[in-house]
C-alpha cells in the first residue's frame, strides 16, 4: 500500500473552532446526538496530529533500515539479537550484518552472537537490563563482531558478565559502551580484540 499523498491535517488554522468535549464526553463518546463544530474539529485535529507523529516514527525507522541490516527491538525488525543471529544466511546475509539495537531490552536468555561479523550499534537511550536471573547478558562466540554505544544493567548475578567474549571470539570491537552494576563488565578469553572507550558508570 502507497503512503496517501495528502495528510490527515485538520482545523489547523488560527481561526480554526476547537474545543476539548472533555474526560466523561471522551469516554461516553457521540450517543444520538449531533456534535458541535468545535468537538468534532477538536477530535479531527488530534487524530490528524498523532498521524502526522506516527507518519515522523515511521519516516525514521524507514531511514534506519536504509543505514542496517536489522532493527532490533519493539518496532523494528527482529525481537532480539538471538533473532537477528538465527535470520543470518536465511533472511538476512550470512556474515558482516549491521544492526540497529531501540529501546530497551531485558532478556530473559543469554543473547549469543555465534555468527562472524555482526555489528550492533545501540540507540542512545537503549539499554540492555538483566532480565530474571540471568547470569550472562551478551555472549560473542564469533570472530569481527562489533558492539557500539549499548548500556548493560544489573547482570550482578554470582558470575555475573555484562559482556563475555569466548576463545572464539577474535579480531571483535567493542566501543563507548557503559556499564552499571555488573559483576564483570567484559571478560575476555578471546584474541586481537579491542576494547576502547568503554565506561563503568560511578554515582
Amino acid at each position: 500500500m502507497a503512503k496517501p499523498s495528502i495528510n490527515a491535517k485538520w482545523a489547523t488554522s488560527g481561526s480554526a473552532l476547537i474545543a476539548d468535549p472533555g474526560a466523561g464526553k471522551r469516554d461516553t463518546g457521540w450517543i444520538v446526538e449531533i456534535p458541535p463544530v468545535e468537538y468534532f474539529n477538536w477530535w479531527m485535529n488530534n487524530v490528524g496530529s498523532w498521524i502526522e507523529y506516527l507518519d515522523t516514527q515511521v519516516d525514521a525507522v524507514l531511514a534506519i533500515q536504509g543505514l542496517y541490516d536489522a532493527i532490533i527491538g519493539v518496532g523494528g525488525t527482529h525481537e532480539d539479537i538471538n533473532a537477528v543471529v538465527a535470520d543470518m544466511g536465511v533472511g538476512l546475509p550470512a556474515t558482516n550484518v549491521r544492526a540497529y539495537h531501540l529501546g530497551a531490552a531485558v532478556p530473559t536468555i543469554t543473547q549469543v552472537i555465534n555468527k562472524d561479523g555482526l555489528e550492533i550499534e545501540f540507540h542512545p537511550k537503549a539499554t540492555f537490563s538483566k532480565g530474571a536471573a540471568l547470569v550472562v547478558g551478551l555472549q560473542i562466540d564469533a570472530k569481527r563482531c562489533k558492539i557500539i554505544n549499548g548500556r548493560f544493567l544489573n547482570f550482578n548475578e554470582v558470575g555475573g558478565k555484562a559482556i563475555d567474549m569466548t576463545v572464539n571470539a577474535k579480531n571483535c570491537f567493542i566501543k563507548d559502551n557503559s556499564f552499571d552494576n555488573n559483576t564483570a563488565e567484559i571478560v575476555d578469553a578471546g584474541s586481537n580484540n579491542v576494547k576502547t572507550g568503554n565506561i563503568v558508570e560511578v554515582v
